[in-house]
């Protein structure tokens, strides 16, 4: 997974939730999360696994790069199954 901070804003701006409550899920400082997402790059590589497994908690899939695509992500068959039924919820209900 890319530790792209614009990947890992828009997985969590995806999900409606803050970066108080994504730092409450990962274990990561809130302070951390402002730093990763304004693009500073100095951040342990521990504290962006603990992101990404929060948000794949969440039911985020993310992608690695390609040869001619660049990192991203896709969201989880029971994600957007509550979207169609308009649940705005994780599929663990948070």
């Amino acid at each position: 997974m890319s530790g792209d901070p614009s990947i890992l804003r828009a997985a969590r701006l995806l999900l409606s939730i803050s970066q108080e409550e994504l730092a409450r899920l990962s274990g990561v400082s809130t302070p951390t999360i402002k730093r990763l997402e304004a693009g500073d790059r100095r951040v342990a590589l521990s504290n962006v696994d603990a992101l990404k497994r929060a948000l794949e908690a969440r039911g985020i899939l993310f992608l690695g790069a390609t040869e001619t695509l660049g990192p991203g992500f896709r969201v989880s068959q029971a994600l957007a199954e509550g979207w169609e039924r308009g649940a705005a919820q994780a599929p663990d209900g948070g």
